[in-house]
């Protein structure tokens, strides 16, 4: 009796261990495919020339790069000149952001996140001189100052820090101050002249 008991307890132990190693085999391989190498979020955005917000309730609004700096496209075709600075701060925000380990991959996740296509806090689309378009979309607030960041295209959700409010769409946000846009103005008066046509500079040359 006692033997068999002892040959039970064996059988028991030995199914234990058995059991144990293949939890974690399946656990280090689970983790070993969703673990992503540390990185940026988006690789490179030097050749930027057109980015474009948009708030699901509010619209949207467009920033377009010209030879007169960055500039606000309004809808009737009158653009405003927008604070350089800003646009320049949004884009370094944007490249600092680290592709660490993702919190969800599931499309279940991305509805609970707001981080769908359809279904979204914000949605930035940077737009290249090479025609490249890199679309991210941005969710809900894990904590102060933070949000769910999905790129379009990739089923990885990352938690970033950069908060949906750092992305109005009121133009008024966006606008360069009095004095910039005066500055603006006058260099581009200076270029063409009072009359508004290119004007060519005489050069005496003493003949």
């Amino acid at each position: 009796m006692k033997t068999r008991m002892n040959q039970s307890i064996k059988r028991l132990s030995l199914l234990l261990i058995i059991q144990l190693v293949v939890t974690a085999w399946v656990w280090s391989a689970g983790s070993e495919a969703t673990r992503d190498p540390s990185g940026p979020l988006v690789a490179d955005l030097d050749g930027v020339t057109r980015i474009t917000l948009t708030d699901p309730e509010e619209g949207n609004l467009t920033l377009a790069k010209t030879d007169n700096g960055w500039e606000i496209q309004g809808k009737d075709g009158e653009d405003i000149q927008a604070a350089k600075a800003r646009v320049e701060r949004l884009i370094d925000r944007i490249t600092q952001l680290r592709a660490d380990f993702p919190v969800a991959r599931s499309e279940q996740a991305r509805e609970r996140f707001k981080v769908a296509e359809d279904s979204f806090r914000r949605k930035v689309v940077l737009e290249s001189q090479a025609k490249d378009t890199i679309t991210l979309l941005i969710g809900t607030s894990p904590a102060m100052g933070e949000s769910h960041a999905r790129l379009v295209g990739d089923n990885a959700i990352y938690r970033v820090e950069l908060p949906a409010y750092e992305l109005p769409v009121d133009k008024e946000r966006w606008k360069a101050p009095e004095k910039e846009q005066k500055q603006e103005d006058s260099s581009s008066k200076s270029e063409t002249g009072p009359s508004g046509k290119q004007e060519v500079k005489s050069v005496e040359t003493g003949q």
